[in-house]
């Protein structure tokens, strides 16, 4: 056997195995006391019971050192931060991104030692942001580093050039891209537009394309649905309520990324990567598929793979946990005490009274909150009597998808890459939240 041959199959070996490790750590559920999860969820989970008692701590420790640095560089540059390659892209602030990460930090640590404001710190407003980040902090870092088994052994070369023939012309994308929506349908939203940046980073993706993988295809889990369902107390019809999920999904995937705001992003690539197009080969796709894979594991260098992920954890413990604590706390504040809500709600009101929606005036607000967060209107609406408007509001609040607690302050923090300032996120969401209440309500009059 020739020397080509050998590598090939050695490229091949690489592949399959960490193709099939990636594949069973995000996209396959296991059986854990009885309860179904990802493995790894377990693995995160595990974690986080070990070093709980700690981490509030550790993290306003991280936040709180991360802040003063980026403080002192602002008044006084510190020549390595602008050399460091690890810690460049996390020092680069304006004064506006320095100001919502000072507010972030603060308020992490208001939370953690229970001081200050009740306005600030209660359950319903920074508590729940201080609550979420506990929660997703070891399932972020470990996944960024785990994650690598999908993204730099082949497996995302594999699937895209297997499915290219579909995705680019149904949804202008390339095919590589429908494991980044594989990863959050089992995994979660904001993990998916942390992959979107890295794809991006490493030649994959345009800036049009990763803004709308970004804002079209990083759903949440399934599990999340059923949280919602559950919490709305429409579990009994689950499967109407996702399949009314899934249509919005595929609609919104189908539709924005022709239209204005996402058809006009520049449709470039990262200067300092290789790009990676998709490109026709000779001899069947399966086959094609398979080389493209093996010829990825054959690229992959671990130096490079540990450095990247290094570089999006450090990121995001000392920029984007604080970034979305600082948004979701004071939109929070916002939601809780002021009318800005109610008052904003009036036009939604009067469309769901037209569509002759029962308790209109109750609903409208709530589906309006999914801007802050995407479990807000199940909370705001599991009071509500009639099930055919709870079926709504959770039908609606997942296919909104952008939300400022998690995946709009990524995608804000990274608006270099994404070019999605906030006021486009707003179009996005509205946009999106049409389209999700027409689907909804069809479906609701369907099935009441």
């Amino acid at each position: 056997m020739n020397e080509k041959n050998t590598r090939y199959i050695k490229n091949v070996s690489l592949f399959v195995g960490c193709s099939l490790i990636g594949i069973i750590l995000f996209l396959i559920p296991v059986k854990m006391n009885g309860n179904s999860d990802l493995l790894i969820a377990v693995i995160a989970n595990g974690i986080t019971s070990v070093i709980g008692p700690v981490l509030p701590y550790v993290l306003s420790a991280i936040f709180a050192a991360g802040t003063i640095l980026a403080v002192i560089h602002w008044f006084r540059p510190i020549k390595a931060l602008n050399t460091n390659p690890l810690l460049k892209e996390s020092y680069e602030l304006t004064s506006f991104k320095l100001v919502i990460r000072i507010l972030g930090t603060v308020f992490f640590i208001m939370c953690t030692f229970q001081i200050g404001p009740e306005f600030i710190i209660s359950g319903a407003t920074g508590g729940t942001l201080y609550s979420l980040m506990l929660t997703l902090a070891a399932w972020h870092i470990v996944s960024f580093y785990l994650f690598s088994f999908l993204m730099d052994f082949g497996a995302m070369d594999f699937v895209g050039t297997l499915i290219k023939n579909v995705m680019r012309p149904v949804f202008t994308l390339p095919g590589n891209s429908a494991i980044d929506c594989m990863a959050s349908w089992v995994g979660n939203g904001p993990f998916g537009v942390i992959v979107t940046k890295m794809q991006y980073q490493e030649g994959y993706y345009t800036k049009r394309e990763s803004a709308v993988v970004a804002s079209c295809f990083s759903i949440v889990s399934i599990s999340f649905c059923t949280i919602v369902a559950r919490t709305l107390g429409i579990i009994d019809k689950f499967g109407p309520y996702y399949l009314s999920i899934t249509i919005t999904t595929i609609l919104c995937a189908l539709i924005l990324p022709r239209i204005w705001p996402l058809n006009q992003i520049a449709d470039t690539y990262n200067p300092e990567a290789p790009k990676r197009y998709d490109t026709r080969e000779k001899g069947h796709l399966f086959w094609q598929a398979v080389k493209c894979g093996a010829d990825k594991a054959g690229e992959a260098d671990f130096g490079h793979i540990i450095k990247r992920c290094n570089q999006t954890a450090l990121d995001f413990l000392i920029t984007v946990f604080p970034t979305m604590m600082a948004y979701g706390t004071l939109l929070l504040m916002v939601s809780v005490y002021t009318p800005v809500i109610q008052e904003i709600s009036m036009p939604v009101k009067w469309i769901l009274a037209l569509l002759e929606i029962p308790e209109a005036t109750a609903a409208a607000p709530a589906l309006l909150t999914g801007f802050i967060d995407m479990y807000l209107p199940a909370v705001a609406g599991s009071s509500i009597t009639s099930q055919m408007t709870r079926f709504i509001i959770g039908s609606v609040s997942i296919g909104q998808l952008i939300y400022m607690t998690e995946t709009g302050s990524i995608i804000l923090k990274n608006r270099e890459i994404f070019e999605l300032p906030l006021w486009k996120l707003i179009v996005i969401f509205l946009m999106r939240t049409v389209i999700s209440l027409c689907v909804a309500v069809l479906m609701a009059k369907i099935i009441f």
